[in-house]
């Protein structure tokens, strides 16, 4: 089965498929059933709006044996096509450098350089990013941080490796230069014996216990970076039909090797419920954890004071029924008395 879908890029650049609004292509067919080791060529016309610099969409193919269908249970794959297509309209190449930033690694010395690529504007480009580290107006290092191909509208992260010197101390300016088209971008590190600021969190001691209404979750966020962080810790609850919204834990400031303990009690129905834990901190994912939790049934109050009710009239029935059998018991004794 064919069919056309527009064409994004996720953050990492990977491509992104989407039937949703109208595709500018126009497919000869829909299904072809194709035997074992044959090709078929599959007419596809493009329609490109007059002023259009560019067209980015793809064709998808839903590959299934014969006979079977999406409803059934089958193995199923899928193949994409790209469709890149130049148009008549004037093609603006731009883009713009955002999130610059060097952070540490788990390696005393490993440095990453990170930044952002967007393409403003109407065409593909495929920039080439290179880093310089200066400090003191001092150019200490170049990192090629590659090429990218970047489609309208998208923005995809780029990044480099660099083994920073131990004698680099103190403050550092980061610039992100591109070329093809041109574009740049700095900000500012701190250097401390040549290791960068790395923030980094870890969920630890992750518990969960259901309660009469709903589960209380328990943690510690522990600081496994270099840099004291402030931490938001939130939790996504979901029971495969319901997706239930849950208020964020801030925590304090935390230093490096520090942990804080967090308590979240979630208000949930009785059922199965699917816990995503995460620990993010100025917008990063420093972590994150899942897992299950089986909420009761609260108790209702009535069912309580009935069962209180029960229990006080079977003790009384109890202490009423010993003091009749104490009774007659008693008075068989003086009836045989008496007999004697």
């Amino acid at each position: 089965m064919l069919s056309p879908a527009s064409l994004s890029q996720e953050s990492d650049g990977a491509p992104a498929f989407t039937d949703l609004g109208p595709v500018p292509l126009h497919l000869g067919v829909e299904s072809i059933l194709l035997p074992p080791g044959s090709t078929r060529r599959v007419l596809v016309t493009a329609v490109v709006a007059p002023g259009t610099a560019g067209l980015y969409a793809a064709v998808l193919a839903t590959v299934l044996p014969p006979g079977a269908t999406r409803a059934g249970v089958t193995a199923e794959v899928r193949l994409a096509s790209l469709v890149e297509l130049t148009g008549p309209g004037l093609a603006i190449r731009a883009a713009r450098v955002t999130d610059v930033r060097a952070t540490g690694g788990r390696h005393r010395d490993q440095v990453a350089v990170e930044a952002s690529v967007a393409d403003t504007g109407n065409v593909l480009i495929s920039p080439t990013a290179v880093a310089e580290i200066s400090t003191r107006s001092r150019v200490v290092a170049v990192v090629p941080l590659g090429s990218v191909r970047v489609l309208p509208g998208a923005s995809i992260a780029i990044s480099g490796a660099w083994d920073a010197p131990r004698s680099l101390d103190g403050q550092v300016d980061v610039e992100v230069r591109l070329s093809r088209p041109s574009a740049s971008a700095d900000a500012k590190a701190d250097f401390r014996s040549g290791a960068a600021p790395f923030v980094a969190a870890r969920i630890v001691d992750l518990r969960a216990a259901s309660l009469a209404g709903g589960a209380v979750v328990t943690l510690r966020l522990l600081d496994s970076g270099n840099v004291p962080i402030q931490a938001d810790v939130e939790t996504a609850v979901w029971n495969g039909r319901t997706d239930v919204p849950q208020a964020n834990v801030l925590t304090g400031a935390l230093r490096p090797g520090r942990s804080q303990k967090v308590r979240e009690v979630a208000h949930l129905v009785p059922g199965t419920w699917e816990l995503s834990i995460r620990a993010t901190a100025g917008g990063r994912t420093l972590d994150q954890r899942q897992l299950t939790v089986t909420v009761r049934a609260p108790i209702a109050v009535w069912r309580i004071l009935l069962a209180a009710a029960l229990l006080v009239f079977l003790v009384a029935a109890a202490v009423w029924s010993g003091r009749r059998v104490r009774a007659r018991q008693r008075h068989t004794r003086r009836q045989h008395r008496r007999r004697g």
